[in-house]
């Protein structure tokens, strides 16, 4: 059962948020136990079977059935300090940013003798590195790595950092505290700028394509952000206790999450992370300490 757009629409009326037109769904298909430390990023592996979630505060990569939310393993225990985002190379390599490690961590996946996943630690990854807290690859196989604790953007290639975004452009303001980095499939480079309250778009050359910030925005710390594959963009807008989804032109659509602070269904409590894959949507409920589903129409 979901919120039909009326029903939302009363809801963010009464908050004094925008009404959107695009019918998203409220109430979530699946619930997590709430046994994760403000998990952040979540991301479904290739085969669509597990959801690997960065869950921080037990300094450990949760590896969870996607569909039931159940927990089947982990990866990194006494390995992982605080990690933050992951994702996954082409050659199938899980990368993690293992933000108090000040690394990227990168482990090789096989399958144990009950037949879940396990992961060991074949490489690690520090050049340039200061509390990294968001990891992307592109098609060529180039790294990027949200460097928080130097409000960077690193370019990471062959484990080695060679080079680095400080600002958008002459005159744009220097990041401060960039969080999730995201390719688009149209090889677009999107950096979340937490502490600007906006979202930094690249072209494929890496130069400024245009900013997402104030009105119809309005984020407030935004982390972690996925696009769907219809080409919509889902932004974890957190301290709005929401998920902010764009269209293809990045105009804002409709939302996950009343705005309201809470554990009630239409509710998320500082969420941090988000997956999007079909019509399924995976939001790391960070506050709540769970994972949800939701599933669209």
């Amino acid at each position: 059962m979901w919120c039909r757009p009326i029903a939302l629409v009363v809801i963010l009326s009464v908050l004094g948020l925008p009404a959107f037109a695009l019918d998203l769904p409220q109430i979530p298909v699946a619930k997590s136990e709430r046994v994760y430390g403000h998990p952040h990023d979540v991301e479904l592996s290739p085969d669509g079977k597990h959801l690997y979630v960065a869950d921080l505060d037990n300094d450990r990569v949760a590896v969870l059935d996607a569909w039931t939310l159940k927990l089947v393993s982990t990866i990194g225990e006494n390995e992982l300090a605080s990690p933050h985002d992951l994702t996954f190379a082409h050659d199938g390599r899980l990368l993690v940013a293992d933000t108090a490690n000040d690394r990227i961590a990168v482990y090789t996946l096989s399958t144990g003798t009950d037949g879940n996943p396990t992961g060991k630690l074949t490489a690690s990854w520090n050049s340039g590195m200061a509390s990294p807290e968001g990891v992307t690859i592109n098609a060529k196989g180039d790294v990027f790595v949200g460097n928080t604790g130097w409000g960077s953007v690193v370019i990471v290639r062959r484990g080695r950092a060679v080079g680095a975004l400080a600002e958008p452009a002459p005159g744009k303001g220097a990041f401060r505290r960039p969080h999730d980095v995201m390719i688009a499939r149209d090889g677009r480079l999107f950096v979340v700028d937490s502490g600007n309250h906006r979202i930094v778009v690249f072209g494929k050359d890496l130069k400024l394509s245009k900013i997402l910030h104030g009105p119809p925005y309005d984020f407030s710390e935004p982390k972690y952000l996925a696009e769907g594959d219809d080409g919509l963009i889902y932004v974890a807008d957190e301290h709005n206790n929401r998920v902010l989804v764009l269209d293809t032109t990045l105009k804002p659509v409709g939302t996950i999450g009343s705005g309201a602070k809470g554990d009630a269904d239409g509710q998320l409590n500082w969420p941090e992370g988000v997956f999007v894959k079909g019509p399924d949507i995976w939001v790391a409920d960070t506050y709540n300490n769970r994972i949800l589903r939701f599933r669209r129409n």
